[in-house]
């Protein structure tokens, strides 16, 4: 959607206008976060946008799947976290995918998120036809799934918060094992 960001500040603008007195609206984006500037982050947050970043966890489980666009998206966790601490905090979080391959760096990709700061984490398996996703890999997602709850909590004793919710997480299996 930031490709086309002139045409969504014309759609607020609009929306702004035109919208009753006394009217909530929300926005909604998602992006992979790459051409997440300051300035578009800055509308965002003003906006009070939701925003879902597409994220794979640490340096090697993102690199997997995308390759070349780590240290960008660190960088830009790192802003919005100090820039715009209320957005970062309230309405942004991670969308986290699976795959068969970075499967084995889930929790620790989790851990790696919950560092920066992330408060809110959304998990799901690549859905794309994949051999390697059999019902042999139930037991390592079980262990993932494990040390991930471990995780969240110390994150809740630690926040009051949990990241990743029970229900997001039988979605992520049930989805599994319908592929």
């Amino acid at each position: 959607p930031l490709l086309e960001f002139p045409m969504i500040r014309r759609a607020v603008e609009h929306v702004e206008n035109v919208r009753p007195t006394g009217t909530l609206v929300r926005y909604y984006l998602s992006t992979n976060g790459m051409l997440l500037t300051e300035r578009i982050a800055s509308f965002l947050d003003k906006h009070r946008f939701h925003v879902q970043l597409s994220m794979d966890g640490d340096a090697t489980a993102q690199e997997m799947r995308a390759p070349g666009t780590f240290r960008a998206l660190d960088r830009r966790l790192d802003r919005l976290r100090e820039r715009h601490p209320d957005f970062f905090r309230e309405r942004f979080r991670i969308a986290v995918t699976v795959t068969p391959a970075s499967l084995s760096l889930l929790a620790r990709s989790i851990d790696y998120l919950l560092a920066k700061g992330v408060r809110t984490l959304t998990i799901m398996p690549s859905l794309v036809s994949d051999a390697d996703w059999r019902p042999d890999r139930i037991d390592e997602l079980d262990a993932q799934f494990a040390k991930i709850l471990k995780s969240g909590r110390r994150y809740m004793r630690k926040t009051g918060t949990m990241p990743v919710t029970k229900k997001l997480s039988i979605a992520f299996l049930g989805a599994t094992l319908l592929t």
